[in-house]
C-alpha cells in the first residue's frame, strides 16, 4: 500500500494506493494532526501539518484513494521581542540542523563509496562535531531548546523541501554565518 500527501495553499491532497479494499470498507479518522485510514485488517496513520481541519472532498476508484483536507492557514501570532529572536533563532538552529544532517548523509555516502581519503575523513568528522557543539552552545547559551525541538517535531517532512524552502534554508545559513 502506498500513500503520497501533497500541502498547498489550496489544501492537503492525500492518494491511497488500496488494491483488493471496496469502498464499504473503508474508513477514515481525522483526529488531531493524524488521519488514519481503515479498511479490513490494513491501517495507515498519515501524519498531518497542525493547520490540517477536515476532510472536504473524497473520491475511491479502482483501489486509488483521492482526499482533500481543508486547511486553518490562519495562525495565532503573538509578537513580542522575545518570543520572536527565539522563534527566529530556533527555526535558523533547526534548518542549520536539518542541513546538518544532510551533510553527515552524504559523507557517509562518499565514504562508503571510497571517494574521500582518510585525512578529508577526518577534517570533514571534526567540522561536523565543531558544528554540533557550536549549535548545542547557541541552543544553551539562548535558552531555545524547546523552539528547536518545536521547528523539528512538526509533522512535515523537511524531505520534502521545495526550491523556495531550499533557498530559505540556504538564506538562513549565510545569515548565521554573517
Amino acid at each position: 500500500v502506498s500513500t503520497q500527501s501533497t500541502w498547498g495553499t489550496d489544501g492537503i491532497t492525500i492518494i491511497a494506493e488500496l488494491p483488493g479494499v471496496s469502498e464499504e470498507d473503508l474508513l477514515m479518522n481525522l483526529e488531531g494532526e493524524t488521519l488514519e485510514i481503515t479498511a479490513g485488517q490494513f491501517s495507515k496513520k498519515i501524519a498531518l501539518p497542525r493547520s490540517a481541519k477536515s476532510i472536504v472532498e473524497k473520491s475511491f476508484k479502482n483501489g486509488i484513494l483521492h482526499l482533500r483536507l481543508d486547511q486553518d492557514l490562519k495562525m495565532a501570532v503573538n509578537l513580542d521581542e522575545g518570543n520572536l529572536k527565539d522563534g527566529l533563532l530556533g527555526l535558523v538552529v533547526a534548518l542549520v540542523e536539518i542541513i546538518q544532517e544532510l551533510l553527515e548523509r552524504q559523507a557517509l555516502r562518499r565514504m562508503e563509496s571510497g571517494s574521500l581519503s582518510d585525512s578529508e575523513i577526518e577534517r570533514l568528522g571534526e567540522a561536523l562535531s565543531e558544528l554540533t557543539e557550536a549549535l548545542d552552545k547557541i541552543k544553551s547559551d539562548n535558552n531555545i531548546e524547546d523552539a528547536v525541538q518545536s521547528v523539528r517535531s512538526d509533522p512535515v517532512s523537511y524531505t520534502h523541501l521545495t526550491l523556495p524552502t531550499i533557498l530559505l534554508v540556504q538564506i538562513s545559513v549565510v545569515a548565521v554565518s554573517l
